[in-house]
């Protein structure tokens, strides 16, 4: 029985089958003495792969909102560097969807990390995922400081005041291709993926995040200004 089933018909008194379903997620409804509670959680851990170790959310949304923005940066670009390295050491893995997971983690990091440190000075820059425009905000709120270099910095309408116009095969919105393999405008880009080029520029988003984060001038109050 699916477990959304359970959770919205289990109002009252679960059936035995529901019981027992709820039960393989650790659920024990009833009840229950203490050391019954015990028995059964014991037994319910023994069937799990690892042991059960985890984390709540509390001390984390504790946190400013400058601050959680930069710890999901650092995590996103953890993550990516996690499924970068994964496949190279096991290159029969390589696709083109993990590959693209890869560098979409690696952007959004860019992207949560910028917009941490223009909360940081007191700025919200919400409206957007293009990483150029989130560089000229940050290049505004702190012209006295060096930020991160990444290669998305200049986008298809800056290439194309710069030079010709670039072939319709590079994607306008990256965010749009790594996730869906389309912008909102069909265009579809013609990348490449391997991990023993880009896991440097992962590791090296990471020695510019933490330089440019350590650098930057104190956070305003709350680091939620608008």
């Amino acid at each position: 029985m699916a477990r959304r089933k359970i959770m919205i018909e289990s109002v009252g008194e679960p059936s035995a089958d529901e019981r027992a379903e709820m039960e393989k997620h650790g659920i024990f409804h009833g009840p229950l003495t203490d050391e019954e509670r015990k028995a059964k959680r014991q037994a319910w851990e023994a069937t799990l792969r690892w042991p059960l170790r985890g984390v709540v959310s509390e001390d984390f949304a504790a946190l400013r909102e400058h601050d959680r923005l930069h710890q999901m940066a650092l995590g996103n670009l953890q993550s990516s560097k996690s499924l970068c390295i994964e496949l190279g050491e096991n290159p029969d893995r390589i696709s083109w969807p993990r590959g693209a997971v890869v560098y979409y983690l690696t952007h959004f990091a860019v992207e949560l990390f910028l917009k941490a440190c223009l909360l940081r000075g007191g700025r919200r820059f919400d409206r957007t995922h293009e990483i150029s425009e989130l560089q000229d905000a940050f290049d505004e709120a702190f012209p006295n400081h060096e930020g991160v270099h990444t290669m998305w910095d200049i986008n298809v309408v800056e290439l194309a005041i710069l030079g010709p116009v670039p072939d319709r095969r590079i994607p306008a919105r990256e965010d749009q291709f790594l996730r869906y393999f389309d912008d909102d405008a069909g265009t579809r880009g013609e990348w490449s993926f391997a991990p023993a080029v880009f896991i440097s520029e992962i590791e090296g988003l990471e020695e510019q995040f933490a330089r440019v984060w350590k650098e930057l001038p104190a956070a305003v109050p709350n680091g939620t200004a608008r």
